[in-house]
């Protein structure tokens, strides 16, 4: 059995990995601790997007103003796409194919923040990395991270192929076209 205190020092053992591979500063490490200990604070695992959002802000900030406003406009275009995929749900109200789900399945939930935090953002963040194969190794393995997420979806019955395929189009499509309004 694990005890919380060697659980988080883990997380920060992994946080410094990710700092450093990165080549965040002093103050962009603070806020991946700071992240670390908010959610040690309340006993729970901090969300992916929230991670990817911070991840994506530091690429960002190095990158001026235009890197800037690519990441505010893929943040948002998930945000919108999260909540349009919310209320498309409670419209459809189409049931799952396994009895022992709750809730509805269409569209994909999982699909809809898998494409816009781990291919958007994933793309987002890695731009500006140090390296020079550091961006790709980091874009390819979100993007596999983003095509397993959606397929455990259907490996493991919560959903039908077109849950997960409109999910993730909503979660590709939005944020896109966030960017093409926003960045140009």
């Amino acid at each position: 059995m694990v005890r919380f205190g060697e659980l988080t020092e883990h997380v920060l053992l992994v946080d410094e990995e990710v700092a450093s591979r990165l080549h965040l500063n002093s103050e962009e490490r603070g806020v991946l601790y700071r992240v670390a200990h908010a959610g040690e604070a309340v006993g729970r695992e901090v969300p992916a997007d929230v991670v990817a959002a911070i991840f994506c802000g530091i690429a960002s900030k190095r990158a001026g103003k235009q890197g800037a406003r690519d990441c505010f406009s893929r943040v948002a275009g998930g945000v919108v796409a999260t909540l349009l995929g919310r209320l498309i749900r409670g419209r459809v109200r189409r049931q799952r194919p396994t009895t022992t789900s709750y809730g509805y399945s269409f569209p994909s939930g999982h699909g809809v923040v898998a494409m816009s935090v781990y291919w958007h953002l994933g793309n987002s963040a890695t731009s500006n990395c140090g390296g020079r194969y550091l961006p790709s190794i980091l874009r390819m393995s979100s993007r596999v991270f983003c095509v397993a997420v959606l397929y455990s979806r259907l490996a493991l019955g919560r959903h039908y192929l077109s849950d997960v395929a409109a999910g993730a189009f909503l979660g590709w499509i939005t944020p896109h076209l966030f960017v093409r309004a926003i960045v140009g």
